[in-house]
């Protein structure tokens, strides 16, 4: 009897040690998330947006140096470079990483704001998964931009509510143009 009370014994004290280590690790990944280490999990204000990061999107000429962002998401958990949906002053862009030839290559897709004219939800999000908004611009219904936004807390409808104000902005002015 005594091997099995042992046997329990250590067991026990086993799978409260791996506990113990998962809670450290999500505790250690929290706090790196919020210091900049890593991207956050939610669509943040470029005020959220830490100068750590700002400087790996410029460096990786994603952003250029004199835009501001207003809202970011990063879809890589590790690497902020990595693919992404940000709305700056200037304009709305998407960028993803493609792998060729075990070479990496960052892609950017961006439409100034002023030539923004539809924004849709083409797949709700849910926790495990992004909500998808297809952005297209005047005279072009052919290509578009995916963005790709965490719909944690609800964060992305401040994100949506600016491109759809923007679009109002650009409706109004292309209306007043035509007349």
């Amino acid at each position: 009897m005594g091997v099995i009370k042992n046997a329990i014994k250590w067991i026990a004290i086993s799978i409260g040690g791996l506990i113990a280590l998962l809670f450290i690790a999500l505790m250690a990944f929290g706090a790196a998330t919020e210091v900049g280490i890593f991207p956050s999990t939610l669509v943040q204000t470029g005020v959220e947006l830490p100068e750590k990061q700002y400087e790996a999107l410029r460096e990786a000429k994603i952003l250029d140096r004199n835009e501001v962002v207003k809202f970011y998401y990063a879809e890589g958990m590790f690497d902020v470079t990595y693919s992404g949906s940000i709305l700056t002053d200037k304009r709305i862009l998407g960028y993803w990483t493609e792998e060729e030839k075990d070479e990496a290559e960052i892609k950017v897709l961006s439409y100034n704001l002023k030539d923004i004219d539809y924004l849709e939800l083409t797949e709700e999000g849910d926790s495990l998964t992004d909500a998808m908004y297809q952005v297209t611009i005047f005279g072009n219904s052919e290509d578009s931009l995916i963005l790709y936004l965490s719909v944690e807390e609800d964060r992305h409808l401040e994100m949506v509510e600016a491109l759809e104000k923007q679009i109002a902005e650009n409706t109004s002015r292309f209306a007043e143009t035509e007349n």
